[in-house]
């Protein structure tokens, strides 16, 4: 009998031991468990949430456009689709990273991709690693990417003479009430070339200091200045600013200009390019703008542009551009002027 007490008494007290314990270990451990949240918005892809505050997240988005070029010689009209895809996620606060492919005919990956490049140097249409980035946030005041990307410091992305490079470097960024100041560094070989051309290993760099200012409601003035330039052995260098000014006014209307001049080691004579453009949003789905172009490069004689451009909004995620625009306008002679309509059709997803 009192055996029998006994082994009830130590079967009872395994049974509440062994519950405390295993009370204890639940507790003690950390939930790794996540609970997948998606949301999708109408020109914004699609963004899955890894935690309830959603702070942990993976976005996926993108858009493609159609590109169609017509002129006064049939031989130049041009059809042309483009294809951008980005996978952007967020750890938390504090780290990022960013990605992008391109699909454009006329690009490769880099002077090594044979697949992608003819017998002549050309190309064939493909997609490639346009961008690849981390990015740190220290804070609202201060950023840094670390990766593949692109050293552009001026404000407007207009200017077709400008020098610009894609390679591997960091790119810190700082913000002080309505100051902002980025830099870039990129070190670059042969690998990592966007064309078959043969270059050097080289290092590139820049930097942008901006400034904004809000005189009232309806008025305000964004203000910038640009440098790049670049290191290579035994070839020409260049140093380009790229000053930048806006005016945001009254009636949603605004007038920017964005202003190019760089000049090469071995050449007197600079680059010269400028863009003004002056616009007016008429609605949410309607603006347009008039633009023109001086361009300057070098001892050549300076060339002109003048357009006209028409942006209609049908939803959020679709969007139709029309262009007209008389190129190739020289002082002395009408040898390379051009009348041309452009169309861009884009739909975001």
């Amino acid at each position: 009998m009192l055996l029998r007490i006994a082994l009830i008494i130590m079967t009872l007290m395994v049974l509440i031991s062994t519950s405390a314990f295993a009370a204890t270990s639940k507790k003690g451990e950390k939930d790794t468990s996540v609970a997948l949240r998606g949301e999708s918005k109408v020109g914004d892809g699609y963004k899955l949430f890894f935690d309830k505050k959603k702070k942990s997240s993976l976005h996926v988005h993108g858009f493609t456009r159609l590109y169609m070029y017509f002129t006064e010689d049939p031989d130049k009209n041009l059809r042309m689709p483009y294809f951008r895809f980005y996978v952007d996620g967020q750890k938390d606060e504090h780290w990022a990273f960013h990605s992008r492919f391109d699909y454009r005919q006329g690009h490769f990956s880099n002077s090594n991709s044979g697949a992608l490049s003819n017998a002549n140097g050309g190309t064939t249409p493909g997609i490639y690693f346009a961008r690849a980035y981390t990015t740190y946030t220290y804070n609202e005041n201060f950023k840094i990417d670390a990766g593949r990307n692109i050293n552009f410091h001026h404000k407007y992305d207009v200017l077709a003479l400008a020098e610009l490079e894609v390679g591997l470097g960091f790119f810190p960024r700082f913000k002080y009430g309505n100051f902002s100041f980025d830099m870039s560094y990129i070190y670059m070989d042969e690998s990592q070339r966007m064309s078959p051309a043969d270059e050097p290993e080289a290092s590139y760099y820049g930097g942008r200091v901006s400034y904004s200012v809000k005189a009232s409601k309806d008025f305000k003035i964004d203000m910038g200045l640009g440098f790049n330039g670049s290191h290579m052995e035994d070839v020409a260098e260049y140093r380009q600013f790229t000053p930048d000014l806006t005016f945001n006014l009254p009636c949603d209307s605004w007038i920017l200009n964005q202003f190019m001049w760089r000049k090469y080691t071995d050449n007197i004579k600079p680059v010269i390019e400028n863009y003004i453009e002056i616009g007016k949003d008429f609605s949410e789905k309607v603006s347009a703008d008039i633009y023109f172009v001086y361009q300057k490069n070098g001892t050549a004689e300076s060339v002109h542009e003048i357009g006209f451009e028409y942006y209609y909004k049908f939803t959020k995620a679709f969007m139709i551009v029309g262009i007209a625009d008389i190129s190739g306008i020289r002082a002395d002679s009408d040898r390379d002027r051009s009348y041309n309509l452009k169309s861009i059709i884009e739909y975001k997803f």
